[in-house]
């Protein structure tokens, strides 16, 4: 346990980020499994775009407070479209 004022108050800060940072992670993936599912099951491009787009901002929100890298933020929407591209030339 901390020892002084402020790493308490440090441990009370960290937990605050812990929760908004896995609030933010939680909405990426879900995000991205939908995107996932419909693709999966062959739904049209049309239907697909917003889900795609949708995870695409969450996920570039997420590179750009920090909460994942900037190369691994873009390193998942390439991920996520290439997948998308694949499944669509099927």
């Amino acid at each position: 346990m901390a020892n002084n004022k402020s790493a308490k108050k440090r441990v009370r800060a960290n937990n605050r980020k812990r929760l908004r940072n896995r609030e933010t992670i939680g909405s990426m993936r879900t995000a991205i499994y939908a995107v996932k599912k419909a693709v999966e099951e062959g739904k049209a491009a049309t239907e697909v775009k917003p889900l795609f787009e949708t995870a695409q901002s969450l996920i570039d929100r997420a590179g750009k407070k920090g909460i994942l890298h900037a190369n691994t933020a873009g390193r998942r929407v390439a991920t996520l479209a290439a997948f998308w591209k694949r499944a669509s030339v099927k």
